[in-house]
C-alpha cells in the first residue's frame, strides 16, 4: 500500500494509505493508522485516496471520479461530487469546517464537513489568466485564507473572496510544497530533474537548495532551527547553511513533521523514522 499522507491530529501522527496506485480495481483497501503504535484506526474498501488532509476531528480524503470520504473515529462517511471530473493533488483545512483540495486544471473543491456539501471551483471563476493550469499544493494562512501553487511558477493568494495572483509565468516550473518562515513564504520548486528553493517576499527569488538533482519532489517543513527539506536525505538551516541530519535511502519522503527534539518523516512506502535534531540551533534567514 502506498502512503498518500502523514497527517497531525491531536497530538499523533497519522499515515492515510490507499491501494495499489497502479491497480485498475475501482474498489482499493484504504486504511488510517496511527505511525506510532502501527493500530489501524479506520479501514475500508472504495476508491483509491489521491490527497487528505486533517478539519477539526475528522480525517478528509479526496479521491478521483469526485468521491470524498470523511473519517471520523471508524466512521466513513461517503460524499460524491455531481462533477466527476477532479483530480485532487493537496489539502489543507481552511477552516475548523471546511476542507480544500486542489487539482488539476485549476480545480478548487470545498468540503463542509459538518453538512457534507461540497462546491466545486476553478481558478477561471476568478478571472485568473491561463486559469488551466495544474494546482499542486496549498498552505493555510488564517480562517479562510490560503495560499495555492502550481505549474509556471504559480502563487496565488486566496481570501476566502477573491484570488490575488502573486506570481506567474510561462516557464515549466511547478511548486508544490511551500512553508510561512519569518514573514517569507518559502517555496520547493522543481523542472525537470532540477530541483529549487524560492522565497516570495513581495518578490520571487531562487536561493540555494541543498537537494540534488533527480527524480520526486522535495517536501519541505520549518522548525526553531530553520527550514527542513528532504527527499532523500534531509536537510536542517537556511540558504547558505544547510546541514544534513539524515539519509533514509529512498528518494520519496511524502511527510516531515518537526517535534521538539526531532523531525518525523513518512515516506512513500510507509517507513517511519525519527531523525534527532539534538545540536541545531535556532538560525534565522537574514
Amino acid at each position: 500500500m502506498a502512503i498518500i499522507a502523514a497527517l497531525e491530529s491531536q497530538s499523533r501522527i497519522l499515515l492515510v494509505r490507499t491501494g495499489d496506485p497502479s491497480s485498475t480495481s475501482q474498489s482499493k483497501l484504504n486504511e488510517l493508522v496511527d505511525a506510532d503504535t502501527g493500530e489501524t484506526l479506520a479501514q475500508w474498501h472504495g476508491a483509491g485516496i489521491e490527497a487528505a488532509t486533517t478539519c477539526d476531528n475528522a480525517i478528509v480524503c479526496a479521491c478521483l471520479d469526485g468521491i470524498i470520504y470523511v473519517v471520523r473515529g471508524k466512521d466513513v462517511t461517503k460524499i460524491e461530487l455531481t462533477n466527476k471530473d477532479v483530480w485532487p493533488t493537496a489539502g489543507i483545512e481552511l477552516s475548523p469546517e471546511t476542507a480544500l483540495f486542489v487539482g488539476l486544471k485549476g480545480k478548487l473543491i470545498f468540503v463542509d464537513i459538518q453538512s457534507q456539501e461540497t462546491r466545486l471551483t476553478s481558478l477561471s471563476d476568478w478571472d485568473v489568466p491561463r486559469p488551466g493550469r495544474d494546482l499542486l499544493g496549498a498552505l493555510a494562512f488564517g480562517p479562510g485564507k490560503c495560499y495555492l501553487l502550481g505549474k509556471r511558477e504559480l502563487i496565488i493568494f486566496y481570501d476566502g473572496k477573491q484570488c490575488e495572483v502573486l506570481s506567474s509565468s510561462r516557464s515549466e516550473i511547478r511548486f508544490s510544497h511551500c512553508v510561512m518562515r519569518d514573514a517569507v513564504l518559502w517555496v520547493t520548486a522543481k523542472d525537470g530533474l532540477n530541483n529549487y528553493i524560492a522565497r516570495y517576499d513581495g518578490r520571487l527569488t531562487y536561493v540555494e537548495s541543498p537537494v540534488p538533482a533527480g527524480p520526486y519532489v522535495p517536501t519541505m517543513a520549518t522548525c526553531n532551527a530553520g527550514l527542513l527539506v528532504g527527499k532523500q536525505r534531509v536537510y536542517v538551516g537556511v540558504p547558505g547553511s544547510w546541514r544534513e541530519i539524515g539519509d533514509v535511502g529512498e528518494p520519496s519522503i511524502i511527510g516531515l513533521i518537526p517535534r521538539e527534539d526531532c523531525v518525523v518523516l513518512v515516506t512513500y512506502r510507509g517507513r517511519v523514522e525519527r531523525l534527532p535534531l539534538i545540536g541545531t540551533s535556532p538560525l534565522s534567514d537574514e
